[in-house]
């Protein structure tokens, strides 16, 4: 069948938006019960007990007893009291999509012509509706005998009549309000029934069905006739006057959601080089390393615990690998990390051994690296060998580790956000002896003007000096830049720059050095749901000390940096993203900059897409940029970008 129909002589359950399975099995017993009643319906109306009007029933001996007119029916030369309905309205708030003119119920000065057509007992009247829009509500009057009262209609809207193609259900309980209004001449009470719920949008030329009134003593109810301009129909009987109704809305329909954004499409620099799906997962850093291979991890992975990936270059195309699924506990999971200057991956993340936090009750880290088998691979899908490097054992040495750098004696230096002496993280340096790996805490950050919790951002300074950034402390509590210059036995902390969170923003991450020892990094934005990353400020030690310089700044107001990154002629390379506002597209914006040694930036932008980078960037040896998202790529969950198109700006 082309649509579903409402057939009066089946009552639908009303969660249930289709009459029957229509499976091949099911098919002669669902024409059955379609066409066999369709035809009872015509066959069988002589023999109904329930005429189809209620004038018809006012005249039956069967009904008539139960009818106590509130005056003999008058000669057509008596005038009667004139009683208006006008239009029944749900609340003063609503307002009519349609209104197919007043209710009547009573008789008029040319006799007693007023009728009402019956909506149960295996009746159903449809009406036209007029006026398109959209429809929450609706409202009629019904004839009723005298006490009774309707507890539940089934009503349908159609695009031709008695369809329900465009929505039908059934109104009861606090989906249907009843208000008795008169009594009219012939002793019937009418109602008025204001049902909700419909919830659909209608168009002029579309069908309003009522069908299946369930009354309170099982009798009929009949629906007010007040030829208005609505074409109408009885189901057994054909063309009928039409009757009286409103289709309202509670308020105008709040406007359609804006589509979901689409992805940048490649082109114009930008290349897809590879989508991540489900099994791999999302993924959550990236690091390129001189052959311009690039490797990073995502959360996924074959124990959905986090895996380490390498895609290389094969001509005009990338080959994937998987090169280790971590298995979590002791071998940690959910690490990220970077390629180490012999080549290695090293991760750094949760697991490792349970004995840290405020109950001990956490895990405190892990340091990993992850280099081929020591024999040749005979393809290139051989996974990589792991190796945990160091297991983080208590508050006292830090815990939850953050970055990871190395210096040119192969040691490795990192910060840990928790822990330490004080509670405020830590900075820490890992030196192999005998095959084993020594951890020894350069310092403990107390929180105060000496900064607090340290991020990732931590570099080995071409003057052998440690540099970093932490989030908290500070003189006024915005983060700090701070170096770490070795004494003797020791390490003695400066701090080379304090954030006021005023122009300079809020210490954020990203740290670089160039071969000059210019530092640059990033500074944010507080918001209620977090810092955005949107400076890029430079420190240039000077005769006079370090100087800061904001070198870049947003201009939109969710626009964030997803990552810097130098390449070995000193250039900056950098993405952002704005984020839009309710993912509207008109301020979806992507970009990837960079600012050559002379200091003049280029710029490749484009608006109206999206692409939510994050987690850094790479550059290669060429000039092209690398990042990842979260969103993009074939199964939407993330893939690894190219952009070749600053390589040789243009301006």
């Amino acid at each position: 069948m082309p649509r579903n129909y409402l057939l009066p002589a089946f009552r639908s359950n009303p969660g249930n938006h289709g009459f029957l399975k229509t499976t091949k099995t099911m098919m002669p017993i669902f024409m059955l019960l379609v066409f066999v009643p369709v035809f009872m319906m015509f066959s069988a109306s002589a023999q109904n007990p329930v005429p189809p009007t209620a004038r018809q029933a006012a005249a039956s001996p069967l009904f008539a007893p139960r009818l106590t007119p509130s005056k003999p029916l008058f000669t057509p030369q008596e005038a009667p009291v004139t009683k208006s309905l006008g239009k029944f309205r749900d609340s003063p708030a609503d307002y009519f999509v349609y209104a197919n003119g007043p209710s009547n119920g009573i008789c008029d000065i040319q006799g007693c012509n007023v009728d009402a057509w019956t909506v149960n007992s295996g009746y159903s009247v449809t009406n036209s509706i007029g006026a398109g829009g959209y429809v929450t509500g609706a409202s009629f009057a019904f004839w009723l005998f005298a006490g009774d009262a309707v507890q539940s209609v089934d009503w349908a809207l159609g695009t031709s009549p008695f369809a329900s193609d465009i929505a039908r259900g059934t109104a009861s309980a606090q989906d249907l309000v009843a208000q008795r209004l008169f009594t009219n001449d012939y002793g019937y009470d009418v109602d008025g029934i204001s049902i909700y719920g419909l919830d659909a949008t209608v168009s002029a030329g579309n069908w309003l069905t009522l069908s299946n009134v369930v009354v309170s003593t099982g009798g009929p109810a009949y629906w007010d006739e007040n030829n208005g301009p609505s074409l109408a129909q009885e189901y057994s009987v054909g063309t009928i006057p039409s009757e009286s109704f409103n289709i309202s809305c509670c308020s105008p329909p709040p406007p359609p959601p804006p589509p979901p954004p689409t992805c940048i499409p490649s082109g114009d620099g930008l290349n897809y080089l590879y989508s991540f799906n489900q099994q791999e997962g999302l993924p959550n850093s990236i690091s390129v390393d001189r052959a311009g291979n690039v490797f990073g991890t995502t959360q996924g992975g074959d124990n959905d615990l986090g895996m380490v990936f390498r895609l290389a270059p094969r001509g005009q195309n990338w080959l994937m690998s998987h090169l280790y699924s971590f298995v979590g506990g002791s071998d940690g999971f959910d690490l990220i990390g970077r390629v180490g200057p012999d080549q290695a991956f090293y991760g750094l993340g949760q697991g490792g051994i349970l004995n840290c936090g405020d109950n001990g009750q956490e895990y405190c880290g892990v340091i990993a690296r992850l280099a081929p088998p020591p024999t040749m691979c005979p393809n290139a899908s051989c996974g990589w060998n792991d190796e945990v490097l160091y297991r983080f054992t208590g508050n006292s040495n830090g815990y939850n580790p953050e970055g990871l750098n190395f210096d040119r004696a192969g040691n490795i230096y990192g910060t840990t956000y928790s822990g330490g002496q004080y509670g405020k993280g830590t900075v820490f340096r890992l030196s192999s002896s005998g095959g084993s790996w020594i951890q020894q805490v350069l310092y403990s950050f107390t929180g105060g003007n000496d900064g607090g919790t340290p991020g990732g951002s931590i570099l080995v300074g071409i003057d052998g000096n440690v540099y970093g950034i932490t989030f908290e402390g500070g003189a006024y509590g915005s983060g700090v830049v701070y170096q770490l210059v070795p004494t003797g036995g020791g390490w003695k902390e400066n701090v080379i720059y304090t954030f006021t969170g005023q122009d300079d923003g809020i210490a954020v991450g990203y740290l670089r050095q160039d071969s000059y020892g210019t530092l640059y990094g990033a500074s944010g934005v507080h918001y209620s749901f977090g810092t955005l990353p949107q400076k890029v400020f430079t420190l240039a030690q000077t005769s006079h000390g370090w100087v800061f310089s904001i070198i870049w700044q947003a201009v939109h107001h969710f626009e964030y940096i997803d990552g810097l990154a130098l390449d070995a002629m000193g250039n900056l390379y950098g993405a952002a993203t704005n984020s839009g506002e309710d993912n509207d597209p008109d301020h979806l914006m992507f970009e990837v900059f960079k600012r050559t040694t002379d200091g003049q930036f280029h710029t490749w932008s484009t608006s109206g897409h999206w692409l939510f980078a994050n987690f850094g960037v790479g550059v290669d040896q060429q000039g092209n940029v690398y990042g990842i998202d979260i969103g993009c790529g074939t199964y939407q969950r993330g893939s690894v970008w190219q952009f070749t198109g600053l390589q040789n700006p243009s301006e």
